[in-house]
């Protein structure tokens, strides 16, 4: 009887080690692996040792093994989006010029970064508005120009923080 206990333990504790999500996007294609994130348009999806980011358009089905409430809310919520707050990532990670948030880290610290953090961000007071003409139809939705200027207030405040990081170490050389 022990043996039985310790072999049906045993199996049990092998399921759950392999137990895995599962993927499946449009194509029909199927993957097993681990869902990382649930982000606003996309999931981070964990496959074959590295992470890949799917955009909520291509994704058909997802399966996951400990689903909690909570889960299953953000997995509704961005599989019920459209793709306009994707484009509006996209767009946002061109917004403005690195090297000048870079610089108001440099020059200004804690004050640039903070300004970095407040400044609204949109595709019309963007330099790199070329880039972002194929998506101008856009710029009045609510949810792209919320997605957008999420992304653009992270990629500033980010290189102002390297600007920020910059001046620390040029202080202690």
């Amino acid at each position: 009887m022990k043996n039985f206990i310790a072999v049906f333990l045993g199996l049990f504790l092998a399921s759950t080690v392999v137990a895995a999500d599962v993927l499946t996007i449009e194509s029909g294609h199927a993957f097993e692996g681990k869902v990382i994130a649930i982000n606003q348009c996309s999931i981070d999806f964990e496959f074959d040792d590295a992470v890949y980011t799917i955009p909520a358009e291509d994704v058909a089905t997802v399966f996951i093994e400990d689903m909690t409430k909570r889960t299953a809310r953000k997995l509704a919520n961005m599989l019920a989006g459209s793709d306009n707050c994707w484009k509006g990532m996209n767009d946002g990670a061109n917004h403005g010029k690195q090297g000048g948030q870079f610089l108001c880290g440099l020059a200004f610290g804690a004050f640039g970064v903070i300004g970095c953090a407040v400044t609204n961000r949109t595709p019309m007071k963007s330099s790199n508005m070329p880039l972002m003409m194929e998506n101008k139809d856009l710029w009045n939705d609510a949810e792209y120009l919320n997605c957008y200027n999420k992304e653009a207030k992270s990629k500033a405040v980010t290189n102002s923080l390297l600007g920020w990081a910059t001046w620390v170490l040029f202080l202690f050389i």
